[in-house]
């Protein structure tokens, strides 16, 4: 349920966002200017939640339920490496939904076809850490192919805009990620 409500945040930030983004659909200056907004404040809610849920898997499954589940804390904290690109692959969504939504359906066609292969190799072999990894690495490819799909809504836009929010967040993750360790 933790992690359910955290991604659930996620979608709600999207849905909230969605008008601004459909105004400014026509002016790559303003959805640039959206774009890197949004980002900052996806990645800095997303990377410090992805650090505390794998270093913390254990007390949080103890938390909101009770010991009996501590067995599913690598499985948690596998999971959690999927909340920065659940995250950030809302923005690519958006865009898409105004621009292109016609790549909406193949798209989601394609990650459930990899992710039903990759349960397929990978259950197996690792059980359900198979199916946290294979979860992991179709959100990551998702990402990926979503931002190579909005290419054309960046374009003009160096690297180094997004870089700022990045290092940001990942400063703060890391100061946060020694504190628990240290704990």
């Amino acid at each position: 349920t933790w992690l359910g409500s955290l991604l659930q945040l996620s979608a709600l930030f999207g849905l909230s966002t969605f008008p601004s983004f459909s105004a400014a659909h026509d002016d790559p200056k303003d959805l640039v200017r959206l774009l890197k907004r949004s980002l900052k404040l996806l990645l800095f809610l997303g990377l410090p939640a992805t650090a505390g849920g794998v270093l913390l898997a254990e007390p949080l499954i103890t938390f909101f339920s009770t010991g009996k589940y501590l067995s599913a804390a690598p499985i948690l904290s596998i999971l959690c490496l999927s909340v920065v690109p659940f995250f950030v692959s809302n923005l690519t969504i958006i865009v898409l939904t105004i621009r292109r939504p016609g790549l909406l359906n193949p798209i989601y066609f394609g990650l459930l076809a990899l992710n039903v292969l990759l349960n397929l190799f990978w259950i197996p072999e690792w059980g359900a850490k198979g199916a946290a990894w294979a979860t992991v690495a179709c959100e990551w490819v998702g990402l990926g192919v979503g931002f190579w799909t909005i290419r054309d809504a960046l374009r003009g836009v160096t690297r180094w805009k997004f870089l700022g929010p990045l290092l940001a967040s990942l400063v703060s993750t890391l100061g946060m990620g020694l504190l628990i360790h240290r704990d």
